[in-house]
């Protein structure tokens, strides 16, 4: 299992690979002029900041726990979809 730290190691497009093939999308929000989509993958969360505008990913981050329970909690039910942190 591939853990964080190699991840972020990665580049763009093995990341974008990884998770189409194993992540599991959540939900998005917007922030300023970015699209941000949280994913969760091997037991750590992601975010893939898309320019809409241009369609264009601008990077993929892991999302520290600490704003994942800020910027999403209210909107999602993390029980829900088998998941918590």
């Amino acid at each position: 299992m591939l853990e964080a730290t190699d991840f972020q190691k990665m580049d763009l497009y093995n990341k974008i690979n990884q998770l189409l093939l194993h992540g599991t999308y959540i939900t998005k929000r917007h922030f300023l002029r970015f699209e941000v989509s949280l994913y969760y993958y091997n037991d750590f969360f992601v975010e893939v900041w898309k320019t809409p505008e241009f369609n264009n990913i601008y990077s993929i981050d892991l999302a520290p726990e600490r704003s994942v329970k800020e910027a999403y909690l209210r909107s999602i039910d993390l029980k829900a979809l088998g998941l918590e942190i």
